[in-house]
């Protein structure tokens, strides 16, 4: 029976793609809510490998709004591990697959389970890593790339919430030395504006993917500069070159009709028909050893009918739990009751974000150093508890540079009281590097994002000073965490700061910035912030500045700004700030209105338009102005300070304003 293929119904939200997948042998797919009759017989080869180990990755929701999300990433994660738990991929049983899916796939989630590869895989044993989401890199040229976890934040790679692929290729090639056969599957992709390149940052990735890994076999979705689509046409919900991966194994591309699928079947079937069910636009790539193109990937008893076929027609929904349940299980069937009790406050403390208590009660850090002295307990018990408390460490940790990374997309200034509840990060990054060890491939990495989230505390903290005792407590610690990672953008943006605020230098300033900008292009925050305070600064700490030189300096950063992207709040609010200070009041308060609609909830663009009416004695449209401010930032001050000078001018002295909120004697 000929197979009848869907139409092609893609839509251009679609995976501009890479898929590597370097695998021995891929099986026979055999999924969905209702399992076929069809039987899978695995063919001994050349090369017996022991028992299989598994991380399964999908990520199709993204924490962070910039970064777009996919569709069916997770669907295909999903189904790859039930393929696994089947047991038709070698000996491989479900405490031997972790499953990680959208929010569950943080970065540190990922890391820990690549430990637990390395951790418990011997010589002779098989390891699959597949990985379906976001790839992409910081920065032009032949650079690394990164695969973006759940809490990746748009263009800011180096700072967390990835995976970098170059550490990934150490690891592979650390199995193959070791005689562990690495099983590589990537579906990293890019849609739309990512802060990748213009220049052909799919190919490069490409090149990365396809010419660096020491494996056998290598698939790649589609060539470099190319999409790689994905719709419901396509079991009701799948990449279109994995539908057909999956598809050929099993049996459409047994086209010889022998009862067997060898790669030479699955390369012809693949390389055939991708670039006619995508209209020609996605043509894979295949690659591997001259002696691999016969070896039969799966066997079948009789050639498949297409009713026998699994129909993918209803979704996948989260079957038993893959993950560490059976670790759990066992901790909790300990005799001792005390390591119960350990565990069960463990557990209870990392749920309530209790990681290192300061109050003199019990943290996760003092439950874990409970359980680790427990001799009792089995190493792979130990192992467990050591990733979950790593784990936690440093997702708390990435989550605090994820939020300050996310409100400096729009906050212009930022203040102690934004990042005063993340005082207790660098501690974390410091707990957790210090349990991994020195020797941990994340060490340096972990070690520079504690230096990093301290100076940018300490910049907070001390930004009103200008004393070197004070600028030192800020930059040692940024200088630190450059010194371990060159790469930190963040670092060299707050090092700005400091050199503009505390140390009155702008060209010092605004050569840190530009680095900031280099080491993240589509990063527009560090240039536009220092084109408002070359603006706001230019009568106070730069007084011996020429005024007309900073603002000269502030028009050239906005429109190197606007050159990488149009559509940032902050780069908006520094023009109007810009316009507003050089006299231009009504150009301003075009600007101003131009933020709100970007973003209505943006309380400092409600204070630059107040600001600019009241200077044009709109004062009941200032009123309403700053109100709104309020509205959406309570203890925006500048906001009190307008509602109070409009007051005064309107004649309301019993309406609250400035003097409000300074506390009485």
């Amino acid at each position: 029976m000929t197979f009848m293929y869907p139409r092609i119904g893609y839509d251009t939200k679609s995976w501009i793609g890479l898929l590597a997948i370097c695998l021995w042998f891929f099986p026979a797919l055999l999924i969905g809510q209702e399992r076929s009759n069809q039987r899978f017989v695995p063919i001994q080869n050349s090369v017996s490998y022991g028992i299989t180990r598994a991380i399964v990755v999908g990520i199709s929701d993204y924490q962070c709004a910039e970064i777009p999300d996919l569709r069916f990433a997770h669907r295909d994660a999903e189904a790859l591990a039930e393929l696994l738990s089947s047991g038709l991929f070698g000996v491989v049983d479900d405490h031997q697959i972790k499953l990680l899916t959208n929010e569950q796939a943080t970065a540190a989630s990922v890391e820990a389970a690549l430990d637990w590869l390395d951790q418990t895989s011997k010589p002779n044993e098989r390891v699959l890593i597949y990985f379906a989401g976001h790839g992409d890199q910081e920065e032009t040229g032949e650079q690394d790339g990164f695969l973006l976890c759940f809490d990746a934040v748009e263009g800011q790679y180096s700072t967390g919430g990835t995976v970098q692929f170059s550490r990934l290729r150490r690891l592979c090639q650390d199995w193959v030395d070791r005689g562990i056969a690495p099983i590589l599957v990537l579906d990293a992709c890019r849609v739309g504006r990512l802060a990748g390149l213009s220049d052909g940052g799919p190919g490069t990735l490409h090149r990365l993917f396809s010419d660096s890994m020491n494996t056998e076999t290598r698939l790649l979705a589609c060539g470099p500069d190319e999409k790689s689509f994905e719709d419901i046409a396509w079991g009701n919900g799948h990449g279109a070159f994995t539908w057909l991966l999956l598809t050929g194994m099993v049996g459409h591309a047994d086209q010889d009709g022998d009862g067997a699928v060898t790669f030479h079947n699955l390369k012809t079937f693949l390389e055939h028909e991708v670039p006619n069910q995508t209209e020609r636009q996605q043509h894979p790539h295949i690659l591997t050893l001259d002696r691999n193109w016969e070896s039969t990937l799966v066997a079948l008893d009789n050639k498949p009918q297409l009713e026998q076929l699994p129909s993918f027609t209803s979704a996948f929904e989260m079957y038993p739990d893959l993950t560490d349940r059976g670790l759990e299980d066992l901790i909790k069937s300990v005799p001792d009751t005390g390591i119960r009790a350990c565990w069960n406050g463990f557990q209870d403390a990392i749920l309530e974000g209790r990681l290192i208590d300061q109050d003199g009660g019990m943290g996760a850090d003092d439950y874990y150093q409970c359980l680790i002295e427990h001799h009792e307990l089995s190493r792979p018990i130990q192992l467990y508890i050591q990733s979950t408390f790593i784990t936690a460490l440093l997702d708390d940790g990435q989550q605090a540079l994820w939020s300050i990374l996310e409100a400096d997309r729009k906050v212009i200034s930022g203040g102690r009281e934004m990042i005063s509840q993340y005082c207790m990060s660098p501690h974390y990054f410091q707990r957790a590097a210090k349990i991994m060890g020195t020797r941990h491939r994340l060490y340096t990495s972990i070690r520079a994002r504690e230096s990093l989230l301290s100076g940018m505390l300490s910049l907070w903290e001390n930004i009103q000073f200008k004393d070197s005792v004070h600028i030192a407590s800020v930059m040692n610690p940024l200088m630190e965490a450059i010194d371990l990672d060159d790469h930190l953008a963040l670092a060299w943006y707050y090092r700005a700061i400091c050199e503009a605020e505390m140390m009155d230098n702008p060209l010092a300033a605004e050569r840190s910035a530009r680095e900031a900008n280099r080491l993240a292009p589509k990063w527009t925050v560090p240039l536009s912030h220092m084109a408002y305070m070359f603006v706001s600064n230019a009568n106070k700490n730069f007084k011996s500045f020429p005024r007309d030189t900073l603002f000269h300096r502030a028009v050239a950063l906005l429109t190197e700004a606007f050159s990488i992207r149009d559509d940032q709040v902050i780069t908006w609010m520094a023009l109007g700030a810009l316009y507003h200070y050089w006299g231009d009041k009504q150009q301003a308060i075009a600007t101003y209105r131009q933020v709100i609609q970007m973003d209505s909830t943006y309380s400092l663009a409600w204070v630059g338009l107040g600001a600019g009416l009241l200077d044009l004695d709109s004062l009941h449209a200032a009123e309403k102005a700053f109100s709104m401010a309020l509205t959406y930032n309570p203890t925006d001050a500048a906001a009190w300070h307008g509602q109070g000078c409009t007051n005064r001018h309107l004649g309301h002295l019993e309406k609250p304003g400035i003097a409000s909120c300074v506390p009485s004697n």
